[in-house]
């Protein structure tokens, strides 16, 4: 019984840090919005490093805890969660170097990233 407990605990704390995830990757993907509509590179940065950090928890967790569904659900997340963060490095380089139109495109396919994953999840 214990054992079932002490799953169940790690099961729902497994849980809780994915939902502060995902509240950290909004707040990232809206800082990196308002930088292009602001023209604020500082704001497209930190947005970038708040879901760089986000999308790295991903990595110490395992994905199957929160999704009842078939492995191929698991293979998505996982393989979605590694582009992100090819992603994200791409971004980062482009803001860096000025390329704001090859940045916005990265954004676009990160929140395609972020739907595709939600998709699954929620069963849309």
């Amino acid at each position: 019984m214990l054992l079932s407990i002490s799953f169940a605990f790690a099961a729902d704390r497994e849980a809780v840090t994915v939902n502060a995830t995902m509240a950290l990757m909004k707040q990232g993907m809206n800082l990196v919005e308002d930088g292009f509509f602001y023209n604020d590179k500082a704001q497209i940065m930190k947005g970038i490093d708040i879901v760089e950090n986000a999308n790295n928890i991903f990595s110490t967790i395992d994905v199957r805890s929160f999704i009842n569904q078939k492995n191929v659900s698991v293979q998505v997340v996982n393989n979605l969660t590694g582009h992100i963060g090819d992603e994200l490095k791409v971004m980062k380089k482009s803001i860096a170097s000025g390329e704001y139109s090859e940045a916005s495109k990265e954004y676009s396919k990160i929140l395609n990233n972020c739907i595709s994953c939600h998709i699954v999840i929620r069963k849309w």
